[in-house]
């Protein structure tokens, strides 16, 4: 633990009460999207209940996280899935058009043809259009 630059203490995590915090032991670098504002999980949980694609997708988020930090925006997060569960694109467009340029994928959601913003993903999913 620090305080500003200060070290006042250490420890070893030795359980893990919260299983969703959980980092798998192959990957224990990665971002845990776990730690992403709850309506984001929500969202993916939502959408891919009951589905073996809710695994997958989080690991396919886990993995995205994890390739760049500019890819670690919450925003970012929630216009890809606002895109592939809208019928906008499919998902592994999506994740490719993200890799190439992130702005492209905050275009696209939040933006329409004539170039006016309707939603910010800043917000919650539900309140993420513009008034």
């Amino acid at each position: 633990m620090k305080e500003k630059k200060r070290i006042i203490g250490n420890g070893t995590i030795i359980k893990i009460i919260n299983s969703d915090l959980r980092i798998s032991e192959n990957n224990k670098s990665s971002n845990n999207l776990n730690l992403y504002p709850k309506d984001i999980i929500k969202q993916i949980k939502t959408i891919y209940a009951g589905f073996d694609n809710e695994f997958k997708i989080i690991s396919e988020f886990q993995n995205f996280l994890n390739s760049k930090n500019t890819n670690r925006s919450p925003r970012l997060i929630s216009a890809m899935i606002y895109l592939f569960t809208k019928g906008k694109l499919e998902r592994e467009k999506v994740f490719e058009l993200a890799k190439t340029d992130w702005r492209d994928i905050l275009f696209l959601a939040e933006y329409d043809k004539n170039k006016n913003q309707v939603r910010d993903f800043n917000s919650e999913f539900g309140n993420e259009n513009v008034k």
